[in-house]
């Protein structure tokens, strides 16, 4: 997403803006591991994960959804093959499940 530099993606950018990319990619991979039984380091750092109350103030939209699930997929893509090949579909369904979710109404 920051190093993603095609002037159509830069509104997608802007969700992301109040944040380093560091901040970014810890508290997504704390998020990820905590939520999947891994242990709480999100949880001692930033409080319980509340998906809803931390997101609802972007207005996030279908087409944010549907970008953020492209860059997860894309990371998974990356992925050491072993892991992807085992968890990617049932990631990949979880991320569009929880881009959605959070998809103001």
């Amino acid at each position: 997403i920051y190093d993603d530099i095609n002037p159509h993606t830069e509104w997608f950018r802007d969700y992301f803006c109040h944040k380093t990319c560091e901040e970014s990619v810890q508290d997504l991979s704390e998020y990820l591991l905590q939520r999947l039984g891994g242990k709480s380091d999100y949880s001692a750092r930033r409080g319980l994960p509340n998906l809803l109350c931390q997101h609802c103030r972007l207005g996030l939209t279908e087409r944010a959804a549907e970008k953020w699930c492209e860059y997860m997929g894309d990371t998974l893509d990356e992925m050491d093959q072993d892991i992807a090949d085992k968890y990617s579909d049932k990631l990949r369904d979880w991320f569009r499940f929880t881009a959605f979710f959070l998809v103001k109404k």
